[in-house]
């Protein structure tokens, strides 16, 4: 008989990989280090203006809004549906 090995449908992240990948998460998205822009580039960041698209909202960049977008996306690419679903037949 041929014995394949069959791929478990969920494997434990070790307690030092999982460790590591927070370690990650906080020096590279959360940490406030990460976001200390110079003041002096915030009159850089306007969108340029095309026609009438201004009319429906403010030209400044919203840096805190940005900010916090990007961090909620890596947030919910953790915590996302294609990785709850696994859990789902248990």
């Amino acid at each position: 008989m041929d014995k394949k090995v069959q791929k478990k449908p969920y494997t434990p992240v070790s307690y030092r990989d999982q460790k590591r990948a927070f370690k990650a998460l906080d020096k590279y998205i959360f940490s406030s280090d990460n976001y200390k822009i110079p003041s002096d580039i915030f009159n850089y960041l306007a969108r340029q203006r095309r026609g009438f698209e201004f009319y429906s909202g403010s030209e400044d960049p919203k840096i805190h809004d940005l900010i916090l977008s990007n961090q909620a996306r890596v947030l919910i690419s953790i915590n996302g549906s294609k990785h709850i679903t696994t859990f789902k037949g248990f």
